[in-house]
């Protein structure tokens, strides 16, 4: 199998790469990215990667390498994906991850060949839907609120006009809350896991700064995600968009509980106003019935065990 993979240096796309390692084909990826990857990704079994750093708003050097490439298959994790970033510099989220996508489908489209594309988007797209319905279905209405997710609402209209006018073969997900090894401490339970290990290891006070942890969200470990994103390659239906979520909604504040039991320790809770946002989605739960009635995928790893892994890992990565 011949993959293009966007967002490369990314920790989904690590993941995914872990995923393929282990499957009874091979495949030749070429992976795009800005940025370089801050990992050695010659050394998975059944893969062969080049990595090719460039912008990835540039269309014509997009289309030169599906042209010499051919891929069967491109996975589009390229994204600047935080909702903090895209409240303080909205205009420059919601134009750089749109570029993006225009390009990298520009670049299918000019070449004529035929390539599925599976672009990642957000549950972040249902927005104030949320407030309305306690599961989200891919048929509830897109109601963004925030500009990351006006972002990502977008794409999946201009992949809508692709599909339409154009003949694209493109699956596109709605990605609720995933973690897991690798992902930057700026994400909320990569930033408690870290902070909670280094009070741990009596490295910080123990306080733990939040914003407000009674949100419920729906959190799945990225090793999950990426098989899901791997059935959808395989069997998605053109055109469609999947959820891809637990389907069980948990509190941050729970989830920080967990942690500090795994950890055997206690600390002390301190709010800080300046996370918080006005009109914040309090529940974001979705139903995962789509996906696994198409591809029989739900999440395996137990979520307590998930847990345990990511704080395994902060464990080995903070000094």
């Amino acid at each position: 199998m011949k993959l293009l993979i966007t967002g490369f240096a990314g920790f989904v796309s690590r993941h995914f790469l872990n995923l393929l390692s282990v499957q009874d084909e091979s495949f030749e990826i070429i992976g795009i990215d800005r940025n370089i990857p801050g990992f050695g990704f010659n050394k998975y079994n059944n893969v062969t990667c080049k990595v090719i750093q460039t912008d990835l708003k540039d269309s014509d050097f997009i289309f030169e390498i599906i042209e010499s490439f051919s891929p069967e298959y491109i996975l589009h994790f390229a994204a600047a994906s935080s909702v903090q970033y895209s409240w303080q510099h909205p205009a420059k989220s919601f134009l750089n991850n749109n570029a993006i996508f225009f390009a990298l489908l520009d670049a299918v489209k000019r070449s004529g060949k035929n390539i599925r594309v599976l672009s990642t988007g957000s549950s972040d797209v249902y927005g104030n839907s949320a407030n309305k319905n306690l599961i989200l279905r891919e048929d509830c209405i897109a109601d963004p609120a925030n500009p990351y997710a006006a972002g990502k609402a977008s794409q999946e209209m201009i992949a809508k006009i692709y599909i339409n006018s154009f003949g694209l073969d493109i699956i596109q997900t709605r990605s609720f809350t995933h973690f897991g090894a690798y992902q930057k401490d700026s994400f909320v339970l990569a930033k408690f896991a870290k902070e909670l290990t280094l009070i741990k290891k009596g490295k910080k006070t123990s306080t733990l700064v939040t914003g407000n942890i009674d949100v419920v969200r729906d959190m799945t470990d990225v090793r999950d995600v990426v098989n899901a994103y791997y059935g959808l390659l395989k069997r998605g239906k053109s055109g469609e968009v999947y959820n891809v979520c637990s389907g069980q909604g948990r509190s941050l504040r729970s989830v920080i509980e967990l942690m500090l039991q795994q950890l055997e320790i206690s600390v002390d809770l301190q709010l800080d106003e300046s996370l918080l946002r006005k009109g914040e989605i309090l529940s974001i739960i979705g139903s995962n019935e789509k996906i696994y009635t198409l591809t029989k995928w739900k999440p395996e790893i137990v979520f307590e065990k998930a847990i345990a892994d990511l704080l395994d890992y902060w464990n080995k990565h903070v000094s």
